[in-house]
């Protein structure tokens, strides 16, 4: 009876782990340094966390072929990570025509985890971070300060709103990048 119970544990417990597995269909890797492409000594005492707009499928840092900073006054002096989007970490995501509000709300937590996670990578180096962030890069800052606590030693939100109205919404679920008239 005692082996009895002990294999129907272990069933229920490989069920609900293949259940929770099966949960969400985008996974992260436990490596975080591919959450970011770096740019810059990497024994810089600051790095300079980036968060680009979007939500796209690549991110313009690689797309372009140079990097932005190099535009930056004494960009030698700062290490530059720039953190992946979801979208532009899993390029799954780009081609997915069964793409849903919960997926995109995974994508967000999961774009989410890699700023916390590249954050923490950091400070865990001693480092001074400043995060910045653009537009959908904006909305992953406040996003993680809601749902972890401050770790950066500075944060610069630019372009970004608390709130986006419903029409730009649905724009946006149909592929449409949408912005701002006025404020």
């Amino acid at each position: 009876m005692v082996m009895f119970r002990f294999l129907i544990v272990v069933l229920l417990t490989m069920v609900s782990f293949v259940l929770v597995q099966c949960q969400s269909k985008y996974k992260l890797s436990s490596d975080t340094t591919s959450y970011f492409i770096a740019d810059g000594p990497g024994s810089a005492d600051t790095v300079i966390v980036i968060l680009e707009g979007g939500p796209k499928c690549a991110l313009d840092f690689e797309i372009k072929g140079r990097a932005y900073t190099e535009y930056l006054n004494r960009h030698k002096d700062y290490l530059f990570a720039v953190v992946h989007q979801y979208s532009t970490y899993d390029d799954r995501l780009c081609s997915d025509d069964d793409f849903t509000i919960s997926d995109a709300e995974e994508a967000t937590r999961l774009s989410t985890d890699m700023l916390l996670s590249t954050i923490s990578y950091f400070k865990k180096r001693n480092r001074i971070v400043i995060v910045v962030g653009h537009s959908y890069g904006a909305f992953i800052i406040v996003n993680s300060l809601v749902e972890g606590e401050i770790q950066a030693d500075h944060y610069c939100v630019t372009a970004g709103r608390l709130y986006a109205n419903k029409n730009q919404r649905n724009f946006q679920q149909r592929g449409f990048n949408s912005g701002f008239e006025k404020d």
